[in-house]
Order: structure tokens, then sequence, then C-alpha cells
């Protein structure tokens, strides 16, 4: 498997894409404080000027579990979209 595939398949971050655009901090997080194995959430606007959230786990088990159990949560009308984080490597 190649590098970026096997970053790809072990990531702890989800990758929550479908966002309303008034979706809150503490909206985002309530999602997923509840799921065993949180640490954080952040998100961001995208290249598009959409919401993006990233949310990271204690493992990648405990991501997989929450990624599977909030897949298609409905908030502000959006259904989330949920996908592992890619890692990326930025020049430094």
């Amino acid at each position: 498997m190649p590098a970026h595939e096997q970053m790809a398949t072990t990531s702890q971050t989800l990758f929550v894409s479908n966002m309303s655009p008034s979706c809150t901090a503490q909206e985002f997080q309530a999602i997923y404080a509840p799921h065993p194995g949180f640490v954080s959430t952040r998100f961001r606007k995208d290249k598009n000027n959409r919401l993006v959230g990233f949310v990271d786990f204690e493992s990648h088990e405990l991501a997989s579990r929450a990624m599977g159990l909030t897949q298609g949560h409905v908030l502000h009308e959006h259904a989330l979209s949920v996908t592992f984080a890619k890692n990326r490597r930025f020049p430094g």
C-alpha cells in the first residue's frame, strides 16, 4: 500500500464536510464529545468558502467507531459527510 493511502487509513482524525454555514463550535463539539476517545474539534472554511471540520480521537479505532455513528447526522438541515482526514505534510 502506498504511504499516502496508509496514512489515511490509520488516521485518528475525522474530516467532516457538508456542514451548515450556521453551525457553531459548540454544536459541532456536542456531536462528537460524547464518543469514547474524543480529544478535540476544530473547523474552518475550505478553498471554496465552505465550512469543514476536523475531529481528533485517541486512536484510529475510536475515530472509526465515531465515524460510523455520526455519518449522515443532520444538523441545521445538512447531513454530515464524515471521512478520515488525510495527513498532510507541510514544508517547514
